[in-house]
């Protein structure tokens, strides 16, 4: 699915969620729906993150620190959990 499909679903479900609780006039749950929405697209539309993992050796041999965010981790996955940046590799 590209970045767009996936905006365009997002915003699709979100407002037949929205348009359900104005039915209900459930204004609160709307508005609280359309906000989300808001956070939803904006997350979807930014430019992916992208780093690499970092050895943290004056720390310890075995964690990482992301070049990101700069939070250590002692696991080397595709993702920092902290900041979701996709991890390209270790560095050189």
């Amino acid at each position: 699915m590209t970045r767009q499909e996936a905006i365009w679903h997002a915003n699709h479900v979100f407002n037949l969620v929205i348009e359900r609780c104005i039915n209900a006039q459930n204004l609160k749950d709307a508005r609280e729906f359309d906000e989300a929405k808001q956070i939803v697209i904006e997350a979807l539309e930014q430019e992916p993150k992208r780093g690499y993992w970092l050895e943290a050796k004056e720390e310890d041999p075995c964690w990482y620190r992301c070049s990101e965010c700069g939070r250590l981790y002692d696991l080397d996955e595709n993702y920092c959990p902290n900041c979701g940046a996709r991890m390209e590799g270790n560095e050189e």
